[in-house]
């Protein structure tokens, strides 16, 4: 699933600092968080928590775009009080830059930004203004995409170290494949990079694939409103060779003069495999993981290791994949290697297809666990339970045929699957030990908002809590009590006058509790932790 963000003209800003909060707990007594509202027009654009001066204390960074000013990076300093800088520090982005990055690369403390541009790599401090005596070249490459957006920046994961050697690295991709480069030098002030392999996920098995794929494409959408109730919308679009090479603008024009759709002339995509860098088999370093053909046209998993071995087998591991479906690299058994979720199936019918790590491998054609569920937008998740053997969250949505004509309702549904410890080879036991129902409406629809997870330590006593929108729009948590049934009522509400559609639990100091970030319609709210 490929997920897009706009990023608006005249995105003008308007900050609003809050001390006071309202927040209900238990048992716990009244939990103290600085809160700072962020308002921005398009207030779904990444928002980068990230130290960037050091003091082990994260800081707010986004892109902003204005017909005067073009686009500029705006920084809110966390200071020690846990609130942030009212007014945003600005660096212009240059026109050249197509990304930013991340990474410690200098020997006074804090991140710097690490700047893509068509080619090569460069760094720039944050707390040296401007770009004179300021930006410094840190990599040559040709990067394969090479048209900046003019009005937007995207933001890349912060550099680290990914083959053991204690060093930052870059794999950065270019138009010949990814280039890995490692860290030469221990001084980071004089830090330098040196062009250490060059990994083309590419085969002519995939270009040739690309080409001939004629196939369909299913798109479907549930929705539900008081006006029309359950609404379902499926779309299927066939494919021809020409896609994605000419535009075809519509020749139907809205009252507003424009046409109904806003397509851009030309659109930068990725024209090489994503490649996923993880632990696969324990070795030193990380491992790189991307998916092309095999023969047959089928897709098939790469796995290879960056510090070669002796082995040409175990250097790069190659196995075909099933066909039609998601796959998603998770550690189902917690003993820190990747494993395989593959999810397939589609409207209210999934199958999910579970493989452990073997030592660097899969099997694909003999699964660990097949598991069947009812229901649309199927997720998985394992967490950890408060003894530390791995459970399987599994939650979706049904809708009840009578429930649906009378009243457009919905349910949600949570599952829990405790660790198998049989003898069989099972993951997980074959029946739910935890199952809970919630029916929505059209009155308490902002409960679906976003679903209920179990990923998150929200109070931060080191067990995983399970995290959801109220029907009324507020957040809160429920204990996952010892046999891993969810508690029936919260141990704690956040509650604020806007309605929160998305959450993110995460650490924005280093006081080892959790802090939160809500997103409203059109602000986000920041809560940082306070003794």
């Amino acid at each position: 699933m490929k997920i897009k963000t706009q990023y608006n003209a005249g995105n003008s800003v308007r900050l609003a600092l809050i001390l006071a909060l309202n927040f209900i707990s238990n048992s716990h007594g009244q939990d103290n968080f600085a809160q700072f509202e962020l308002e921005r027009e398009d207030n779904w654009s990444p928002l980068i928590s990230e130290d960037l001066n050091g003091d082990r204390l994260k800081d707010l960074i986004y892109s902003s775009y204005s017909d005067a000013a073009g686009r500029e990076l705006y920084i809110h300093y966390q200071q020690s009080d846990g609130t942030f800088q009212t007014t945003p520090e600005r660096i212009e982005i240059k026109r050249e830059i197509i990304g930013i990055g991340f990474a410690e690369l200098r020997a006074t403390p804090g991140m710097e930004l690490v700047l893509y541009a068509t080619t090569g790599v460069f760094g720039l401090s944050p707390s040296i203004e401007g770009y004179s005596d300021n930006l410094r070249p840190l990599v040559q490459w040709d990067l394969v995409a090479n048209i900046p957006d003019k009005k937007t920046v995207e933001f890349l994961p912060p550099l680290n170290d990914i083959d053991g050697d204690n060093k930052i690295d870059m794999l950065i991709p270019g138009l010949e494949g990814y280039g890995l480069f490692s860290s030469t030098s221990i001084d980071l002030d004089k830090n330098s990079f040196v062009l250490k392999d060059i990994i083309n996920p590419v085969n002519d098995n995939l270009i040739s694939a690309r080409r001939n794929n004629r196939g369909a494409e299913l798109d479907g959408r549930l929705s539900i409103n008081a006006r029309e109730g359950i609404v379902v919308d499926v779309a299927v679009e066939k494919s021809h060779p020409f896609d994605n090479f000419l535009t075809t603008w519509p020749r139907t024009i809205s009252t507003d003069g424009l046409p109904k759709e806003n397509k851009p002339l030309l659109e930068n995509e990725s024209w090489i495999p994503n490649i996923i860098i993880g632990n696969f088999d324990n070795s030193v370093g990380n491992e790189l993981a991307y998916v092309n053909l095999d023969d047959e046209a089928r897709p098939q998993l790469n796995l290879r290791l960056i510090q070669k071995q002796k082995s040409i087998e175990h250097f790069h591991w190659v196995g075909s994949l099933p066909d039609g479906g998601d796959s998603t690299f998770v550690d189902l058994d917690l003993d820190g290697l990747l494993d395989m979720i593959f999810l397939q199936g589609g409207g209210n019918s999934w199958e999910a297809k579970l493989y452990r790590n073997r030592g660097g491998g899969f099997d694909f054609k003999n699964p660990d666990q097949v598991m069947r569920f009812s229901g649309y937008d199927v997720r998985l998740n394992v967490f950890p339970t408060p003894v530390g053997d791995p459970a399987l969250n599994v939650s979706y949505y049904t809708i009840p045929v009578v429930e649906a004509i009378r009243n457009a309702s919905v349910t949600r549904v949570n599952l829990i699957y405790k660790n198998n410890a049989g003898d069989d080879l099972l993951l997980f036991e074959r029946k739910p030990i935890s199952r809970q129902e919630e029916n929505f409406g059209v009155e308490n629809i902002r409960g679906l908002a976003e679903q209920l997870t179990l990923a998150y330590d929200v109070d931060g006593d080191g067990k995983n809590d399970a995290a959801y929108i109220t029907e009324n729009g507020t957040l809160a948590a429920k204990k996952v009590q010892s046999d891993l049934s969810i508690a029936r009522e919260p141990f704690w509400e956040y509650i604020l006058p806007k309605t929160v559609f998305e959450f993110k639990v995460l650490m924005l100091n280093d006081d080892d509790v959790p802090d939160l970030i809500l997103r409203h319609g059109t602000s986000t709210t920041v809560l940082v932790s306070r003794p």
